[in-house]
């Protein structure tokens, strides 16, 4: 009982400003999507042969782990009021989203040149972001966070125009053909997860005890990780193809 005691404190304490869970989770998240990439590039190099690739089951675990990341982003984005929202910390995090993203962007164009990034996870988050920011100064757009987010959700879902099919309108979501990237997470659906997340942030923040409590190894692992995703965003598919390479290699000797 003293064990779950201090492991459900840990997991929902604040350290240093931040919420200790939602770092754990990002990092949950952020292992979940190491596992999707480990079997894509597996299947893709011949090495594992995935029963559930094409199927309903494994669209939907990349879509949770999307909308995971969107809407611990606007968990996260809500949450930030508390610390302040200095323009300093704010133009260096979009300097380093967008530096990401174009990395990103950079690297697909010679790794699948039939399916550049242009507006992938990370464009997303990017973009989120700012858009994030600029909501929270209206605080009477605050009760209406859910229900704005919502909608963004249904539009994507009942709405498409050969309109947006245009290059310029790819970020939307609504145009009626799917642009043939490796990672493609458009403004409609996922702003509205961002936006989700921000009226459960609301929620987080009025009723989460702000104690700090010394977290278990697990939850402190998980938190490290959470707290840099970004980098390890970047260098984890670098990695992967490399270790899968020298398997093949090895094993086509």
């Amino acid at each position: 009982m003293m064990y779950c005691k201090r492991f459900i404190g840990a997991f929902f304490s604040v350290s240093q400003g931040r919420y200790a869970w939602i770092d754990a989770l990002r990092g949950v998240v952020f292992l979940n999507m190491l596992v999707y990439h480990v079997v894509l590039f597996s299947a893709q190099y011949n090495l594992f042969n995935n029963p559930l690739a094409g199927t309903v089951v494994w669209s939907a675990y990349q879509k949770l782990i999307a909308g995971s990341f969107f809407f611990l982003v606007g968990v996260s984005l809500y949450l930030s009021r508390s610390r302040g929202l200095k323009l300093k910390k704010v133009l260096i995090r979009t300097v380093q989203l967008l530096g990401a993203a174009l990395i990103v962007t950079i690297t697909s164009v010679f790794l699948y040149p039939n399916a550049v990034i242009i507006f992938g996870i990370l464009h997303a988050i990017a973009l989120f972001y700012l858009l994030g920011l600029f909501y929270l100064r209206y605080q009477c757009l605050y009760p209406l966070s859910f229900f704005l987010g919502l909608s963004i959700i249904i539009i994507a879902q009942f709405y498409q125009h050969d309109l947006f099919n245009g290059v310029g309108f790819i970020w939307t979501g609504l145009g009626t053909q799917i642009p043939a990237a490796f990672d493609y997470q458009p403004f409609f659906p996922w702003f509205g997860v961002v936006l989700i997340g921000m009226s459960m942030g609301k929620i987080i923040e009025k009723y989460s005890k702000r104690t700090v409590v010394k977290p278990n190894r697990w939850i402190l692992s998980l938190t490290i990780i959470g707290q840099h995703t970004l980098f390890l965003y970047l260098v984890h598919a670098p990695v992967i193809l490399v270790v899968l390479m020298v398997m093949k290699k090895f094993i086509t000797r």
